[in-house]
């Protein structure tokens, strides 16, 4: 997500000790120092983790120094400490407003279950609304039951969601793994509450897990266009294991699929408008995305 705004940036690092980097631009940097130690489902999940989760990994004890160009060209250096991170918090999980007589609905987890209950009390508010956008670019995932309340608000018919298969290992051994294979499921329509106005999804690189199986469910009831850029590709379920030396894996323990079978894990949901985020569009602190999904509406 960042790559296109830290393009011209350079890093350095600074130690006490002999082995550090100094004047390194930033692509060289992720490439050879990130990179070779980063997994990843996809090239765009790739570059997610590359450039925002990993870019300053490092020990807590050594800060980085950035040097960086502002939206006029004009230099300056930060530096950072590598302390100090959390993840999407609680609070933050759901945010409304209304641009116009449209509505922004922005989830950025399916986790706490108390969104189910903000979304209803909301509804109200989304109801008077002549089109709906929800936002699940920064949704890495979560339960499915809070993903699929919001989507059986969205429809009076019933719908399909993911077909799957899981692993399960055999305790013989030399024997090999086994896979139980299920078939797609049904949401039901909420039945009370119905919003059947235009509706805009969208979507991203850090759009995982969950809020995938949203998407393949959204997608196949053809409720709505999707924009913004194709979706992480892992449905999740991470088995964590140790390895020799104190290392640490994980790999996904779920196989999602669309009910139909389509493959996306490994590949992305792809968004049926395409829209890139530009350095451009970053300095001016314009969010394309948004931008043509109220163009859509309107």
């Amino acid at each position: 997500m960042a790559k296109v705004q830290l393009r011209k940036c350079k890093q350095t690092v600074k130690t006490s000790q002999a082995n550090y980097y100094t004047n390194i631009p930033v692509i060289a940097y992720a490439k050879q120092q990130v990179e070779p130690y980063v997994s990843c489902s996809t090239p765009q999940d790739l570059e997610v983790r590359e450039f925002s989760y990993f870019l300053l990994s490092g020990s807590n004890d050594r800060p980085v120094t950035l040097q960086l160009k502002g939206p006029k060209g004009q230099a300056f250096t930060k530096t950072l400490a590598r302390s100090g991170y959390s993840d999407v918090k609680y609070s933050d999980g759901m945010s409304y407003k209304t641009i116009g007589n449209v509505g922004h609905l922005v989830i950025n987890n399916f986790e706490d279950r108390r969104i189910i209950k903000q979304f209803d009390s909301l509804f109200t508010q989304i109801s008077a609304t002549k089109g709906l956008i929800i936002d699940i670019r920064d949704n890495g995932g979560g339960d499915g039951d809070i993903a699929f309340h919001i989507l059986a608000a969205l429809t009076n018919k019933p719908f399909r969601t993911s077909a799957y298969k899981i692993p399960h290992y055999r305790s013989v051994p030399g024997t090999i793994m086994q896979w139980e294979e299920h078939d797609a499921g049904t949401g039901m329509p909420n039945g009370k509450l119905l919003y059947d106005k235009p509706v805009i999804l969208l979507i991203s690189a850090q759009t995982y897990s969950a809020a995938e199986d949203f998407t393949v469910a959204f997608d196949d009831l053809k409720r709505g266009k999707m924009i913004g850029q194709a979706t992480g590709g892992s449905t999740g379920q991470p088995v964590s294991f140790d390895l020799p030396g104190g290392g640490k894996a994980r790999i996904c323990g779920k196989h999602d699929m669309y009910p139909d079978g389509k493959e996306f894990v490994g590949v992305g949901i792809m968004p049926d408008i395409p829209v890139e985020r530009k350095a451009a569009d970053l300095l001016k602190g314009k969010d394309a995305v948004l931008v043509k999904a109220l163009e859509i509406l309107k």
